[in-house]
């Protein structure tokens, strides 16, 4: 079987071929064009590869549940606010579908949201909370399964995130949970995956990050070595960077061993 962390660098065309994506759970193999692009190559193991894992490290949004599923009744005061505030339908449109995908301050400079109306949004958005039920992916039940080591590690608004954390029962299902509020804390996702792995002592190898943001967390697993998943339920996101990219949990666990609880 090849070497799974081996990376070779090769000549790439330009542009890249449509062949070049991050590779499903089979397919580990990566590799680093010398032209200055990073792709990976689908190169399928006759086996499938093993994952021996001690940690598993997720993010809520997207990863744990589909945010589409509570945004319209949750994010209405938002998107009131931002009418009023003379947001044109275009912009109020894209801004519907983002905020449901990245951090109310990436959407606020993306739109061009002046800063007074982004500030009284951001007010707002501290207070927001949700107390309805809330249903995880389907296939989040094999994750709850698992007998890993698991956390989530969140950035957003503390009272909302909690409340979602705590409409989907996931205290009982995770060793700890982090919530990283932008309004009063510089900390970023690398800065705490870091300080999970020195509290607990796991290994960069042991490690696995799981999100669905490729600017976010993955990122942040790159830099630090620790292997990624991709969790791209509706095959919707770029996906350079991650090591594995999947659609459903479904795809990781035959090839996910843990270690053994800390």
């Amino acid at each position: 079987m090849p070497n799974s962390s081996m990376r070779s660098k090769i000549n790439c065309p330009r542009p890249l071929p449509q062949a070049c994506k991050a590779p499903e759970i089979k397919d580990r193999s990566g590799t680093e064009c010398i032209a200055g692009h990073r792709v990976f190559i689908y190169l399928a193991f006759t086996e499938p590869t093993l994952l021996k894992k001690r940690a598993l490290i997720f993010d809520l949004d997207n990863t744990i549940f589909p945010v589409t599923s509570i945004g319209g009744e949750l994010f209405r005061p938002l998107f009131d606010m931002l009418r009023r505030g003379g947001m044109d339908e275009k912009r109020m449109k894209l801004i519907e579908q983002d905020v449901m995908r990245k951090p109310f301050q990436w959407v606020a400079a993306r739109y061009s949201i002046g800063q007074d109306l982004a500030s009284n949004s951001a007010e707002l958005l501290k207070t927001l909370e949700y107390n309805g039920a809330i249903e995880p992916f389907a296939d989040f039940a094999q994750i709850r399964a698992c007998a890993c080591d698991k956390f989530i590690v969140t950035m957003g608004f503390r009272k909302m995130q909690l409340s979602k954390i705590r409409s989907l029962e996931l205290e009982k299902d995770f060793k700890e949970i982090f919530i990283i509020d932008p309004t009063v804390t510089k900390k970023t996702k690398k800065d705490v995956f870091q300080g999970i792995l020195d509290k607990f002592g796991y290994s960069v190898a042991e490690s696995l990050v799981i999100g669905d943001d490729r600017d976010s967390e993955i990122e942040a697993a790159i830099t630090l070595g620790i292997d990624s998943v991709l969790y791209d339920k509706e095959n919707v996101q770029r996906d350079d960077g991650a090591t594995f990219r999947i659609t459903s949990y479904e795809q990781l666990m035959p090839s996910l061993e843990c270690n053994g609880k800390s």
